[in-house]
């Protein structure tokens, strides 16, 4: 190697997890490897003449063509605004190469499920080419509200590029822009894989975008120069005579391997070594170095770690000039001539021509892609290397035909890119290692959200159809999903029912609010309890299985043994199932059979007490919390340890006392009845009295035995459904007097807790506080009718969602009584068969809609790859040309008054100012700012698309309307149309007075 190259190893390897592109031939990565594997040609050749703005900037010589073979992308003005936030006239601002580098961007780290928390940590390494858009800009939109030096430059200059994608998506790592010619896009990875390498960050975005505008048809082509004089490119071929220009973007994200393997992510290929340099001082700077291209060539297989002949591949720089051609020919013979294998040279640029700073973008996504498949592609356009490029016995060869290469472990290929001016780069791949088999495991929810309904929708169906036909994509979707940023105001979940042919559930889509709704914590009273329950999130999250078995010892340490409860589920909770069982789910779970445990009451509230707070503890440990709570019944006692009234060892101990008090108590009947307690109470012979009014519809009795059947008669006769609960004993009774205050005597001593969250009382039916709940409260809940219908109506008062903690019927009874009161379940009941974490995991994904960010449970069978399906184009790309020619809205382009024309209502005298006629000049001014065609009075300026730039020309517009100069402070009092405008006339009001006063 040449010594003025030293360069050490890497000490590390760089993952390639996602990537996104817009080349000729493909918008992904499936369509472009198709192209190539096909041998396409995808350079777009027609019968058009120069266009205007296709001049020969000369004065077109004598001897210039023009050429009509051009390599274009599909909709290269085309731009999403709203998916940023971006407004339609900032977005006719900003020039297309930005545009498209942003959406590239976004889609690259989507697809590599990077998380809001990740992007604390990502860097970004960009290249844009250069640009003639601001001359566009200012030429057609002179004159335009918001449009002025400032603007345009921010819009349009290529310094910009990098700080714009870590500003719309949030990035904080380094945000660097890269220039270095036909190398743009290499130098960029290279960059990227340093950064990673030196802890600089943990992600990084690598991208460029090479676009031009006006949109090329066609090139003007002079004998000698680089480019094609028939609109053909031919690398490394004997009719070699130049280069076709192409249009290209693309965006990678890169990891170390190491994190990248552990977070599950689908590796495409693995970056083991790079180096970059230059050619220095040479004949011309247009001309290349064959001593420089060797170097950097060797620089980069050192810090690889390998050496040539490990070399099965490489995707050469190969312009198909036969000058550059011929030196990078003989480059790659110094290098590889003596390998002991083929080595093959591929060339995009045969098939899609120069993309010029995406020119190593493409070259290195088809060398990921062809490590993948284990196959080179046949290079477009070649048929036989010129006579002056043969060397006999030589290991170096080109690709005529496809070609399968060794991809097995310690094999690399190799990607070239040699940027005009003598920026050189080189990267040496290898394949990812391979997956252990995927262990199974619940396939969990698909969280989906995007800016726009219909585009949620189209993504919703591709979800769907992936489902439909691949269930075992299920789990590394929900895992990816999970784990990635979701910023878009649009959400909704999707759920694999069961197997094949099982269907897919889709939940409806929602609107995330700001801020995230509060949520209370609802937790029921015995009667839903069942053996197993909870027993599949045992086997899967260690931290409910922490907090079950530290409930067990508890109760152990008291005399119960409530063990087997969560030592098996009635169903495999490894695969999910939509069967039920039917008699379970008749009966009630009040009428199954509880064997063990549950056979006693201390062990029946011990065990649904204790799934109750391990419930609570996945929660807490997803980062969710809730505002307030309330409980029915044994719930109020879990409620009340949640809200720091009471300890937990303390409540399992209390709570096995009063079941032992309560069984003491002697027998007795307690009976549902699902129907008002207005309606029930009058029925009852005056032995059983009401012992809860959970809702507008349910209502529970209770006394002696024999008084029940006589009440079960009436009910009977009344055709008034009801069941009897099979305790034998009568809850919330006067029976349980004497029960009571044995209670009140053990919790005379005792300390509580004051909570820091609202607790809704059972006793009461309103709002209490922790001190309250002392030992004269406890005696009274345990005889006192349940008023649990007022107090959901309480907690409905301040509160929108409510989640049911633990199996129960809480969620009905809320459906019943209090309307606008969502529910939200974590447990299944008995007699379902589908997955403990599945419902856990519909919970937080029902809140996640609702606004919350939780942390998602880790999933063993995250490690298998699964290819995401495409993304399709959004369905209202909105297409911006300043010039008018590509059916730019009219909502861009802002009314301007012409010289004779008046302004809308003429500048008004300030005593003249109505508020209504503010308003609806301060629509107009947001209207041409913002590229809108209306504004709604409550519409918020910043969420419309507005920043502190356009936010200057509002005050200027104002100060110009009004004739006053209104502060910055006082336009931006409030954001909304509505707001600002007043905060606007009182302002000029208070002046004129003060004026008048003076005068």
């Amino acid at each position: 190697m040449n010594g003025d190259h030293k360069v050490t190893s890497w000490g590390g390897r760089v993952a390639i997890v996602s990537a996104a592109l817009r080349l000729p031939g493909g918008n992904c990565e499936q369509s472009y490897w198709d192209s190539l594997q096909d041998g396409t040609d995808a350079i777009r050749r027609t019968a058009d003449s120069a266009p205007d703005f296709g001049q020969h900037p000369l004065g077109t010589p004598d001897n210039a063509r023009f050429i009509s073979a051009y390599g274009a992308i599909d909709a290269a003005t085309a731009f999403d605004h709203q998916r940023f936030g971006m407004s339609a006239a900032e977005a006719m601002l900003t020039d297309p190469q930005h545009r498209t580098l942003l959406e590239l961007a976004d889609e690259a780290l989507h697809r590599a499920a990077v998380s809001s928390t990740g992007r604390a940590r990502t860097a970004v390494f960009v290249g844009t080419g250069p640009t003639s858009y601001d001359e566009v800009v200012r030429r057609h939109l002179a004159g335009t509200p918001g449009v002025d030096d400032f603007a345009v430059e921010l819009g349009t200059a290529r310094d910009y590029a990098a700080g714009k994608i870590a500003y719309r998506l949030d990035l904080k790592g380094p945000a660097v822009n890269v220039l270095a010619a036909c190398s743009t896009a290499l130098v960029a990875a290279h960059l990227g894989c340093r950064a990673l390498l030196a802890g600089e960050a943990d992600t990084a975005l690598v991208g460029v975008s090479a676009i031009r505008f006006p949109e090329w048809r066609g090139y003007w082509a002079v004998p000698g120069s680089i480019s094609s004089v028939d609109g053909v490119c031919r690398p490394f071929d004997a009719r070699a005579g130049g280069t076709v220009p192409a249009d290209g973007a693309g965006a990678l994200v890169l990891k170390r391997l190491d994190d990248a393997l552990a977070a599950g992510d689908d590796v495409l290929a693995v970056i083991r070594g790079s180096a970059t340099n230059n050619d220095g001082a040479k004949p011309g700077f247009a001309s290349v170095s064959s001593a420089s291209q060797e170097a950097v060539i060797r620089a980069a297989l050192h810090a690889a770690s390998v050496d040539p002949n490990a070399v099965s591949y490489v995707e050469s720089h190969g312009t198909a000039t036969r000058l550059g051609d011929a030196v990078e020919w003989s480059t790659l013979q110094k290098v590889f001539r003596r390998n002991d294998r083929p080595l093959y040279v591929g060339a995009v640029k045969g098939n899609i021509g120069h993309t010029r700073e995406a020119a190593g973008f493409a070259g290195l996504l088809k060398a990921v892609s062809s490590l993948r498949h284990g196959l080179v592609p046949p290079t477009a356009n070649f048929a036989t290397l010129p006579t002056e490029m043969h060397v006999d016995d030589s290991a170096v060869r080109p690709v005529s035909k496809a070609q399968t290469i060794d991809t097995a472990p310690g094999r690399v290929v190799g990607v070239s890119a040699f940027g005009l001016g003598g920026s050189n780069c080189h990267l040496v791949l290898e394949a990812p290692p391979e997956r252990a088999p995927a262990r199974g495991g619940t396939r969990g929810v698909v969280l989906l959200s995007s800016h726009r309904l219909d585009t949620l929708d189209a993504d919703t169906e591709r979800v769907r159809d992936l489902l439909g036909s691949r269930p075992e994509a299920a789990a590394p979707l929900a895992h990816r999903a999970q784990r990635r940023a979701h910023p878009h105001r649009y959400r909704r979940f999707v759920r694999l029912d069961g197997g094949p042919g099982d269907g897919v559930f889709a939940a409806p889509a929602g609107r995330v609010p700001k801020r995230p709704d509060k949520i209370v914590f609802a937790f029921p009273g015995v009667g839903s309890e069942y053996i197993g329950m909870g027993a599949g999130l045992v086997k899967t999250s260690a931290v409910f299985r922490r907090s079950i078995e530290e409930s067990v010892q508890m109760a152990a340490d008291r005399g119960v043994d409530i063990s087997e409860v969560f030592a098996t589920a009635p169903q495999p909770d490894a695969e999910p199932s939509r069967s039920l069982d039917l008699l379970r789910m008749v009966r009630g779970a009040g009428g199954a059979h509880r064997p063990g445990a549950l056979d006693s009451l201390p062990g029946r509230h011990l065990a649904l007490f204790a799934v109750q707070m391990a419930y609570v503890d996945m929660f807490a440990a997803a980062g969710i919390r809730p505002a307030a709570v309330l409980g029915h019944s044994l719930g109020e006692w879990t409620a009340a340890t949640v809200a720091g009234v009471l300890r937990k060892r303390d409540a399992v101990e209390l709570i096995a006392k009063r079941a032992e008090l309560i069984r003491e108590s002697g027998p007795g009947a307690t009976i549902a009845v699902a129907a008002p307690a207005d309606e029930v109470v009058p029925l009852l012979n005056g032995r059983m009295t009401l012992a809860a009014d959970n809702s507008a519809q349910s209502c529970t009795v209770s006394g002696p035995a024999d008084a029940a059947e006589e009440v079960q008669r009436v009910l009977g006769a009344q055709g008034i459904v009801f069941q009897q609960v099979d305790s034998g004993l009568a809850f919330h009774n006067e029976q349980l007097s004497d029960a009571s205050v044995h209670l009140r005597e053990m919790l005379r001593d005792r300390s509580f807790g004051t909570s820091d969250i609202d607790i809704a009382s059972g006793v009461t039916g309103t709002w209490s506080v922790g001190a309250a709940l002392d030992a004269e409260y406890w005696q009274r809940q345990l005889t006192a009718a349940v008023q649990f219908r007022s107090a959901l109506r309480t907690v409905a008062g301040r509160y929108r969602v409510l989640v049911e903690i633990g199996p129960g019927n809480i969620r009905p009874w809320a459906a019943q009584t209090a309307e606008g009161l969502e529910s939200i379940r974590v447990a299944r009941a008995s007699y379902e068969g589908v997955p403990d974490l599945t419902v856990y995991e519909q919970a937080l994904a029902s809140l996640w809609m609702r606004g919350h960010e939780p942390i998602w449970p880790s999933r063993e069978s995250a490690s298998e790859a699964i290819a995401e399906p495409e993304a399709a184009p959004s369905l209202h790309r909105s297409v911006f040309d300043p010039r008018g020619t590509a059916a730019a809205p009219e909502s861009a382009q802002p009314h301007r008054a012409g010289p004779d024309e008046p302004a809308a209502e003429g500048r008004p005298e300030r005593a003249e100012i109505g508020l209504q006629s503010l308003t609806d000049q301060l629509g107009l001014m947001w209207c041409a700012l913002l590229g809108l065609a209306e504004v709604d009075p409550d519409a918020h300026f910043f969420d419309m698309g507005g920043d502190s730039l356009l936010g200057r020309h509002l005050i200027a517009m104002v100060q110009e309307y009004s004739g006053t100069a209104v502060p910055g402070t006082v336009v931006f009092e409030s954001g909304s149309l509505r707001g600002m405008a007043t905060s606007i006339h009182a302002w000029i009001s208070r002046e004129r007075i003060a004026q008048e006063r003076k005068h």
